[in-house]
């Protein structure tokens, strides 16, 4: 198959999309190679050029706006050999502009396989060399596999040896964060806590300080197993929550959204051969 793929440049969502049809079709070229392509595909409709009579044409139809393109979304649906909706609304607007339903596929794209479900602890605080602060704590849950697959620790400051988040404020902080982590052995408050359950989120922390007067996620001082425990059993019961928004797409990502084109691209081709 000989394919040619227009769209923008390099370093941009719709280049992207063109680089992963390209990956799986050998040969594939991207904003060149029109003139011996035996099929030419516009990423978006904006980039559509005439070719030669012999070239299958396709061209991706994202959004319709009825104020800006309209016309030329219109002309190129109904130059081309075949077009492909980014939607099943992208598609309803074809059809009603008087597109054939033979003449549209619609291909979801979905999401990197890369982004997928993850909790989050933060921390906020000072270490202290007196390690009251409950840091080795941190360091064996960070050297814990089992803890550490779909989770992430991150700080609001240096000084923890886990990421920075650099927020606008410590109020975006808490608000981010799925949970926030005290490690802490001896606490007379500790403020973090009151901080961040005036923001709407839980500690998982130890009954010191004030906290057994609030509501908190509790582990016993000092224990490692039974913070592990705790942070196994939220890290659990929020993913299950958030895998089933996750499964509703399992089966639209870039991989999918590529193979469904090649399978386009060998049908056109058949068709025109006059093969069945």
């Amino acid at each position: 198959m000989k394919l040619s793929i227009l769209t923008e440049k390099k370093g941009w969502i719709l280049h992207r999309k063109a680089e992963e049809i390209a990956q799986r079709v050998p040969g594939a070229r991207i904003n060149r190679g029109v003139k011996s392509a035996q099929i030419v595909y516009f990423i978006n409709y904006g980039y559509y050029r005439q070719v030669g009579k012999e070239t299958i044409t396709i061209a991706n139809f994202t959004h319709f706006n009825p104020n800006f393109l309209a016309k030329e979304f219109e002309e190129v649906a109904r130059k081309v050999d075949h077009c492909v909706a980014v939607s099943n609304g992208t598609a309803k607007v074809l059809y009603e502009l008087g597109i054939p339903k033979e003449k549209v596929s619609v291909i979801i794209v979905g999401a990197d396989e890369s982004f997928r479900p993850k909790v989050t602890l933060g921390i906020v605080g000072r270490v202290y060399p007196d390690g009251r602060k409950g840091e080795h704590l941190l360091r064996q849950l960070l050297e814990d596999k089992e803890v550490m697959s779909d989770l992430q620790i991150v700080s609001a400051n240096s000084g923890w040896g886990v990421p920075v988040w650099n927020l606008p404020s410590l109020g975006d902080f808490y608000r981010s964060i799925d949970y926030l982590l005290i490690p802490s052995l001896i606490e007379g408050g500790p403020v973090p806590f009151m901080e961040a359950l005036a923001c709407g989120t839980l500690s998982i922390t130890p009954a010191i300080g004030v906290v057994p007067g609030f509501s908190h996620i509790e582990y016993q001082v000092g224990d490692f197993q039974s913070l592990k425990e705790v942070v196994l059993r939220e890290k659990e019961s929020l993913l299950e929550q958030r895998t089933a928004y996750n499964s509703e797409i399992k089966n639209n990502n870039w991989a999918t959204w590529a193979e469904e084109h090649v399978r386009l691209f060998e049908r056109l081709l058949k068709e025109k051969k006059g093969v069945a």
